[in-house]
């Protein structure tokens, strides 16, 4: 029975009797006993996933979270989700606390505590990209060619950038800037400066106002994600800024108020699902049990609507 439970790899048991094992727990509604398979194993099956600092919004980090839990638990392993403040020993502590199999992490800073990690008991360390397994780097350039590319197709040539209210993403963003500029000089626009929103809504709008007069060329704007693209809508409103007519808009992440935003958001949907069934399966190979799953062969789709 204790095969079948634990799933062991080593040993050869015919699909009926797996069923009927498994047919029969469910009727007894068996729980392992966690601390008792932890002690058998000399560790626990649990599974840390450390979402530390990346490029990525919350959307589409929770989205990765969201499946790549429910991929994990379903194969018997639970899922602890951190999210790291700055002091990189508080994932060394969680770890010390839950002795996990794996931290999976997409934070870079992970590298550098990696020998801790292992000391603190995770027998695995897997530092990886949230959607695909690529740099950073490559992620923000994949979006920058796509919405760029859009604009400049749509006849946009002077495109400006929108920095988030939050000030926890202004990296990310600024990473996001620097890949749109790069590629605007690549394919012949041109991105100019960049303004940032704030969480007053006057603030904001004087900001806008100066932004565009001091760049009166200014046709299109890419926001870092959605909830920057719908706050700027918002102030081009309050500004008499017809879009797209006047200045065209783009996001990045397709959340669900995109499509009621008026106009409807242009926007960049993230391949999160996959990107989380690609490292999930990653993982489950590396400890035993082999699961397929395909590297997503982009990041993002365009999702044309009324803003751009």
């Amino acid at each position: 029975m204790s095969f079948v439970l634990n799933n062991t790899p080593t040993q050869s048991i015919s699909a009926a009797t797996r069923a009927r094992v498994l047919e029969a727990a469910r009727e007894l509604n068996y729980i392992p006993h966690a601390a008792g398979l932890a002690l058998a194993k000399g560790r626990t099956d649990t599974v840390v996933l450390d979402l530390g600092t990346t490029p990525f919004s919350s959307y589409q980090v929770g989205e990765f979270a969201e499946e790549f839990s429910r991929i994990l638990e379903e194969h018997g392993h639970p899922v602890v989700v951190h999210a790291r403040a700055q002091d990189p020993q508080a994932l060394v502590r969680l770890t010390r606390a839950t002795e996990p199999f794996a931290v999976v992490s997409l934070d870079p800073r992970t590298s550098a505590i990696e020998a801790e990690l292992r000391a603190a008991g995770a027998t695995m360390v897997e530092q990886i990209d949230a959607l695909s397994a690529v740099a950073a780097s490559d992620w923000a350039r994949e979006a920058a060619l796509l919405q760029l590319g859009h604009l400049s197709a749509t006849g946009r040539r002077a495109i400006g950038f929108v920095h988030p209210v939050e000030t926890a993403y202004r990296s990310e963003s600024e990473l996001k800037h620097v890949a749109a500029i790069e590629v605007a000089q690549e394919i012949g626009a041109a991105v100019g400066p960049a303004v940032t929103l704030t969480p007053d809504r006057d603030q904001s709008a004087a900001a806008v106002r100066r932004w565009l007069e001091d760049s009166p060329a200014l046709d299109a704007a890419i926001a870092f994600n959605d909830e920057t693209a719908l706050a700027l809508l918002a102030v081009l409103s309050d500004l008499g800024r017809r879009v797209p007519d006047d200045i065209a808009v783009i996001g990045t992440d397709d959340v669900p108020l995109a499509r009621y935003a008026t106009p409807p958001l242009t926007t960049l949907r993230a391949r999160s699902r996959e990107g989380a069934a690609y490292v999930a399966a990653r993982l489950l190979t590396a400890m035993d049990r082999p699961m397929e799953a395909a590297m997503p062969p982009h990041i993002f789709d365009l999702v044309v609507r009324g803003s751009a």
